[in-house]
């Protein structure tokens, strides 16, 4: 059995497991530079090398992972380094005690105005537009101001979807939220389509202009839920489950923050460093934070 200690986690991940709880979960899947487990409550934490947050759920430890994963193979099982979990033959032990959290939260901002929204939306798809026109749903962002010419499959569905709402100018509301996840929860490939991606996005505005937390109540959370649990993969549910709950991955918390704050020339950077992240994850992402502006402005 070897023993890793945890240097980082997320706020999200600290509060999942319990400084008591002895099985930390199983191994569900591995891919380039992480691992993931799932918990006895069947949520997927990340864990991951040092560097940005990859996941909400992301336990940063101070060990090689790709050395790690030739000894985890799904299904191992991966308990805390405390004396409760002796009793359990697992492959892996987590040192979490001595873990720095880190606030994963995107929280609501004042003064975010109808005109501050549009300008946002504006000025952050301009920036899609010229870097990363092609890739991903960035093609939407011409697509609903002119035509749906030479639009991927993706593309296409995303549009059928999106079209209507963009031309009707009404108020955002908990319909138009549940509308949009039945029409893009696990549409694209990968390991997070990019519709989940782009929903992502979207819930990422609701948070932060705080229009989530006051309109999202128990039946709103329950038919969201059901939509992503029959909808997509379990490890792409959980980034919309966190999400849904105000908790993102690094780079979309420090976008959102860098693009609501009184000096704002500085986003790009942050965009920038998001638009890497995935084959067009980060894209996806970004679309649906600067359509979820636009929707709300």
């Amino acid at each position: 059995m070897r023993a890793v200690q945890v240097s980082h986690w997320s706020q999200a991940a600290a509060h999942l497991v319990s400084p008591q709880q002895a099985v930390i979960g199983w191994v569900h899947s591995s891919y380039a530079h992480i691992i993931n487990v799932c918990t006895p409550t069947e949520r997927i934490l990340t864990l991951q090398g040092e560097g940005r947050f990859q996941a909400p759920l992301a336990l940063v430890l101070a060990s090689d992972v790709e050395a790690l994963r030739e000894h985890l193979p799904v299904g191992a099982l991966v308990v805390q380094d405390i004396p409760a979990a002796r009793k359990f033959p697992a492959v892996l032990r987590l040192r979490c005690a001595d873990a720095a959290v880190w606030d994963c939260s995107v929280q609501a901002h004042h003064g975010l105005t109808p005109h501050v929204l549009a300008g946002i939306a504006h000025e952050l798809a301009a920036w899609l537009c010229l870097h990363t026109p092609t890739r991903g749903l960035a093609p939407l962002l011409l697509a609903l101001e002119h035509s749906p010419m030479s639009l991927s499959a993706t593309g296409a569905a995303a549009y059928t979807v999106l079209a209507p709402l963009c031309a009707v100018r009404q108020a955002f509301s908990v319909t138009t939220l549940l509308t949009l996840v039945k029409g893009l929860v696990g549409l694209g490939e990968g390991l997070t389509p990019s519709g989940d991606d782009f929903l992502v996005g979207i819930l990422a505005v609701l948070h932060m202009t705080g229009y989530l937390p006051c309109s999202a109540g128990p039946p709103v959370r329950e038919q969201f839920c059901r939509c992503i649990r029959l909808g997509t993969s379990q490890l792409s549910g959980e980034f919309l489950r966190c999400a849904f709950e105000g908790h993102f991955a690094e780079p979309v918390v420090l976008l959102v923050r860098a693009l609501c704050a009184p000096a704002a020339d500085a986003w790009p950077a942050y965009a920038a460093r998001l638009a890497a992240v995935g084959h067009s994850s980060g894209v996806d992402a970004m679309v649906g934070i600067a359509l979820g502006c636009r929707f709300l402005a």
